[in-house]
């Protein structure tokens, strides 16, 4: 009996000293393992990284700035409520604001777009709020606008402002915008000026300033763009004019040059400027004077011709009903028998001094020399 009781003491003692034991060490403080000397712990945070001046990895870092709104990256903001955004290039951003302004910033060129089929509908993003747009804002950083970016987007209104860092604008980048108002003023630095990329903007009412830089204007470019007014003047430097650039412009006014540069004009690259007036100069670099070129140019009175055309083709000057005279400074070009359809009757020819190939009459014209 007694040595069972011994027993039972034994083990209940056991017990509580296993017990007190096992709660003593949960209680005990955890050791941390020792940082390596010559090391330092990253923050988790990227603030706190900066505070302490401790170096973050560079996928950190980039993760870090990817969550950034890019809004906020590029300091872009509108006072309204934002209905949707995206991406619309590979560092280029949209936002649409329930105001109905769309905004497009960033850095670099935009990515082009296509039609769909469907009518005018394309494939950019903002197409689905077409019916809701109001304006637009193109943000400096921008450097080209994309093919069918802003197609048939008739509800922008007011003046469109072009981004200075713009180098180029696309096909039918903004064909059939014709709510956009004022002037337009093409960037320096911008070099081509697509196909049809302001094809029917016909509520632009006021002047177009080409850049210096142009080199190309594409065809169609302006394409019945009829509410044009002032002078047009073609920079030196540019080298093409496409067919049918500036057709139907009718508002443009006065005389217009084009430079020793411009080495082809395009099929009715001018047809139907009626405003134009005056003297109109082709330079020396074109050879070919294509077929409407310049038809319907009821204004004009005086052509110069540059030394190196040689050939005049159907129609190039049908319909110049004012037309008075024309001097050629190199030889005799081929022409066309209806090249002044519909022009006036009495046309006076004048060649140089010397010029080969030149006859009295000449094609039918009266003609004259003259000392250049």
């Amino acid at each position: 009996m007694n040595t069972t009781r011994t027993l039972c003491a034994v083990l209940t003692f056991l017990f509580l000293a296993f017990t007190l034991t096992g709660l003593i060490g949960c209680a005990a403080p955890r050791e941390t393992a020792p940082t390596p000397e010559g090391t330092e712990t990253v923050p988790e945070d990227p603030s706190e990284a900066e505070e302490a001046n401790v170096m973050i990895p560079e996928e950190t870092a980039a993760a870090a700035e990817e969550a950034e709104p890019a809004a906020v990256r590029f300091g872009y903001e509108h006072n309204a409520l934002l209905i949707d955004e995206g991406q619309c290039g590979d560092s280029v951003y949209w936002q649409f604001y329930e105001d109905g302004r769309l905004a497009v910033f960033g850095e670099g060129p935009m990515w082009d777009y296509k039609p769909t089929g469907r009518g005018k509908e394309v494939t950019a993003p903002w197409e689905v709020y077409k019916d809701g747009l109001a304006s637009l804002e193109l943000c400096e950083g921008v450097t080209s606008v994309g093919n069918y970016a802003f197609a048939a987007c008739g509800g922008f209104t007011g003046s469109l402002t072009l981004p200075s860092t713009l180098k180029s604008i696309g096909n039918e980048a903004f064909s059939y915008c014709s709510g956009f108002t004022g002037s337009l003023t093409i960037p320096d630095g911008v070099e081509e000026i697509q196909a049809s990329a302001f094809n029917k903007c016909t509520g632009i009412e006021g002047s177009l300033t080409l850049p210096s830089s142009l080199k190309k204007i594409g065809m169609m470019a302006f394409n019945r763009c009829t509410g044009f007014t002032g002078s047009l003047t073609i920079p030196d430097g540019t080298e093409e004019i496409g067919m049918w650039a500036f057709m139907e412009c009718r508002g443009f006014a006065g005389e217009l040059t084009i430079p020793d540069s411009v080495t082809d004009i395009g099929h009715g690259a001018f047809e139907e400027c009626v405003g134009l007036s005056g003297n109109l100069t082709i330079g020396s670099g074109v050879k070919t004077i294509k077929d409407h070129a310049f038809s319907g140019c009821r204004g004009v009175t005086r052509v110069t011709v540059g030394e190196h055309v040689e050939k005049l083709e159907s129609c190039a000057f049908q319909n110049c009903t004012a037309l008075e005279d024309m001097y050629f400074y190199g030889s005799a070009p081929e022409m066309h028998h209806d090249a002044f359809l519909g022009s006036r009757q009495r046309i006076v020819i004048h060649y140089p001094a010397g010029g080969f190939g030149w006859t009295d009459p000449w094609n039918g014209f009266e003609t004259e020399e003259f000392e250049p």
